[in-house]
């Protein structure tokens, strides 16, 4: 074993003399020291049987113990007895954790530095990858929106939907998304969004249904939203004609969409300084 330092040595005494304070007096004297050491990548805990004969010996006392106001003095001494075994030993163990994990923190911050190096690298790679990868894609959607201009003119939707109204649906962008594919999909969507604004072009409440569909691409969606909110406005219609006793005829009224947020604080404000207006939706 190697030698230890006096720090050590101090220790291996404390904690001999800890476990030797609660032994009783008529107990075997132990052989040797009891010492607790790291060396040559080996831990070592000589006396740990009879470190651990002490511990049940003071657990078994404490058992047994009366605790009245009579023993309370005694009962606290074995408890401190108890005490400084476990603060003793904890204290050994803590300090030879640190040996032990010394070599190790020192690898630990060597291969840190060396993957910190690697990953500067990467990350300056990483960056000229977007940058091309960026590059690449603006290339595509310049080569699709060509397409489409020269499509859309046949289609109702050319009229109604952007071009992001597409291009958004799908991963087009991607590099292994084939230009033959892109085209077929653009030709499917304008066909069958199409459908859809003829469609709703054809009911009463056409224009509106648009508004919806631009926003959600679903003809049963945007209808929904256009249906409960006349619902709605009859019904609030109704309600108030009961209040004043007079017939449910609704009122003449008008839907305007308004977008950016700018625009629709100024419109709020126009509204509220010279009509009487209800709002039905924001989002």
């Amino acid at each position: 074993m190697s030698s230890f330092t006096s720090h050590d040595d101090s220790t291996d005494i404390a904690v001999d003399s800890a476990v030797h304070a609660v032994i009783d007096a008529n107990a075997p004297e132990h052989p040797q020291p009891i010492r607790i050491a790291y060396a040559d990548g080996r831990i070592t805990f000589d006396g740990y049987d009879y470190c651990k004969h002490a511990a049940e010996q003071v657990r078994d006392t404490l058992q047994a113990m009366p605790v009245d106001p009579a023993s309370e003095q005694a009962v606290k001494h074995k408890v401190a007895q108890a005490r400084r075994i476990s603060d003793t030993l904890n204290s050994r163990r803590i300090e030879i954790k640190k040996e032990v994990l010394e070599p190790y923190n020192a690898l630990e911050t060597q291969i840190r530095e060396i993957t910190s190096i690697i990953s500067e690298g990467e990350d300056i790679a990483r960056s000229k990858l977007k940058e091309i990868d960026d590059c690449r894609k603006t290339e595509k959607e310049n080569e699709i929106r060509t397409i489409w201009d020269k499509r859309k003119a046949h289609f109702t939707a050319g009229k109604y939907l952007s071009f992001e109204s597409f291009l958004n649906t799908d991963g087009f962008l991607n590099k292994s998304y084939e230009m033959s594919k892109v085209e077929q999909a653009m030709v499917d969507f304008l066909t069958r969004s199409s459908k859809d604004l003829d469609f709703l072009l054809s009911k009463p409440y056409g224009q509106e249904y648009i508004v919806e569909y631009q926003q959600c691409l679903s003809a049963t969606d945007a209808m929904k939203t256009v249906d409960d909110r006349h619902a709605s406005i009859s019904n609030n219609a109704a309600i108030t004609a009961n209040g004043n006793n007079r017939s449910a005829t609704p009122e003449k009224y008008m839907i305007v969409r308004i977008t950016g947020k700018a625009d629709v604080a100024l419109a709020k404000q126009f509204l509220a300084d010279n009509v009487r207006y209800e709002i039905l939706e924001e989002n």
